[in-house]
């Protein structure tokens, strides 16, 4: 039994998992809905963020949390964090409608597939291998604006680890060298 125990942990900790990130944006509601899940089936951690005019709030499960957007500016993202994780899919649907104007969301829809693919050939043509797609849908008589993001990831957790090590040991240096 220890056996199987240890050939399931070496598994999960060496072999790549499947992550899959879904994002849903509805100007109507005004909140940004998000969802992790592995091998696109086990939600992992979901929830929204909602802009408000200097701050965000935002909710995981039933727990909620103000961040201020200059806090956030403040904080500079370290792109060493994406080291070693391979993007599988990325796909961008938008769904565009007015009841007054007819054109209005078809040249929203236009612009919006046009950047769309062009970015999305940019990062085919990095990596061949990567599924692509954008869209947009158009539908009269409704007021909407809505983004649908689905980005699919490979993550080898034993990267993540040493990552993570590295991040404690580089604050603890600086963290040091601030003290002297």
């Amino acid at each position: 039994m220890s056996a199987v125990i240890l050939l399931i942990t070496f598994l999960l900790f060496f072999m790549p998992v499947s992550v899959t990130a879904r994002l849903f944006f509805d100007k109507a509601r005004k909140k940004l809905y998000f969802g992790v899940y592995l091998y696109s089936a086990l939600r992992v951690i979901g929830g929204s963020i909602e802009p408000q005019k200097t701050k965000a709030i935002v909710r995981i499960g039933k727990k909620k949390k103000e961040a201020e957007y200059k806090n956030l500016l403040e904080n500079k993202m370290d792109l060493n964090l994406f080291y070693g994780f391979t993007f599988t899919e990325i796909s961008i649907l938008t769904e565009t409608g007015s009841e007054k104007d007819k054109f209005a969301p078809m040249i929203a829809a236009l612009i919006g597939n046009v950047f769309g693919s062009v970015a999305l050939s940019v990062v085919k043509t990095l990596d061949p291998a990567l599924k692509a797609y954008c869209g947009a849908e158009i539908r009269e008589g409704e007021d909407l604006f809505k983004v649908n993001a689905n980005v699919g990831i490979l993550v080898n957790f034993a990267l993540v680890t040493i990552l993570l090590i590295k991040m404690i040991l580089e604050k603890m240096i600086n963290g040091k060298r601030k003290s002297q």
